[in-house]
């Protein structure tokens, strides 16, 4: 598969609950792998970031991940 060309990648230094991104390792048409840094345990562990850009947005806010809608209650 082609790696897409428009694909926003997170930027270092980006949190995810306890998670800090260090690095995307890749990406292919479903989603990007980033390697982050755990700040409590102190371990590094792969994320992988699922795609389609119509429920997610890779684009930060604040240093804040957020999906594009919310699911109603």
């Amino acid at each position: 598969m082609d790696e897409p060309a428009d694909l926003a990648t997170l930027s270092p230094g980006t949190r995810l609950h306890a998670f800090v991104i260090r690095e995307p390792l890749g990406r292919r048409s479903i989603g990007i792998v980033y390697a982050a840094d755990h700040e409590i345990l102190h371990e590094t562990s792969a994320i992988k970031e699922f795609l389609p850009h119509s429920i997610t947005s890779p684009t930060e806010l604040r240093g804040i991940v957020s999906p594009l809608f919310r699911a109603r209650s």
